[in-house]
């Protein structure tokens, strides 16, 4: 029953590489339609940069010049979804930056979404949920994970999420760990 390549562990590491990594994927790629804008618009601003080598450097540049963490930003992958955090996470810590060199190059499209506060919170929303979508995917990958454990995990994190929403919905936004939402409030 519990053996390495018969039985239940072997059974449910099938399962488990066939359904519960491809339910977050799904979940990952069924946003609404905002979220789904910003998504499109971060992909729009990466690629401009990626597209043009001379903008990127200078761009590194300029980040350097305002003391910046970061001076590139991490290209969006559909295949890759797990990297949707770290591509929003960047992109959210180099908004400031962003938006200085939008300015200065006169993209007005993309100096209209930086500057809006509504934009920036979406994605700011955005960084924080696949930040936990992560933290889910790696909790339910390891060698002593099994079916039970990851199930367990899975439905942990569906209640965290009603739990989310009740606070949402009365101005509560202190449920994110990243807190990169709660930035956005001060």
């Amino acid at each position: 029953m519990t053996g390495c390549l018969k039985g239940f562990v072997h059974f449910g590491t099938k399962i488990k590489s066939k359904c519960f990594i491809h339910r977050e994927a799904l979940v990952a790629k069924t946003l609404g339609s905002e979220q789904k804008s910003a998504l499109d618009m971060v992909v729009k601003i990466d690629n401009y940069f990626k597209m043009r080598p001379l903008k990127c450097r200078q761009f590194a540049k300029l980040c350097v010049g305002m003391g910046a963490d970061h001076t590139t930003l991490i290209q969006h992958t559909e295949i890759r979804w797990l990297s949707r955090e770290k591509v929003f996470s960047r992109f959210y810590q180099l908004r400031e930056e962003l938006l200085t060199f939008c300015f200065q190059e006169n993209l007005k499209d993309f100096v209209e979404c930086l500057s809006d506060d509504h934009w920036c919170s979406k994605l700011a929303y955005l960084a924080d949920i696949f930040h936990e979508l992560s933290l889910l995917n790696n909790g339910k990958q390891g060698r002593n994970e099994n079916i039970l454990s990851s199930t367990d995990k899975i439905n942990a994190f569906q209640k965290k999420l009603t739990i989310w929403k009740k606070r949402i919905a009365v101005g509560n936004l202190e449920v994110f760990l990243k807190g990169i939402v709660k930035k956005l409030r001060y």
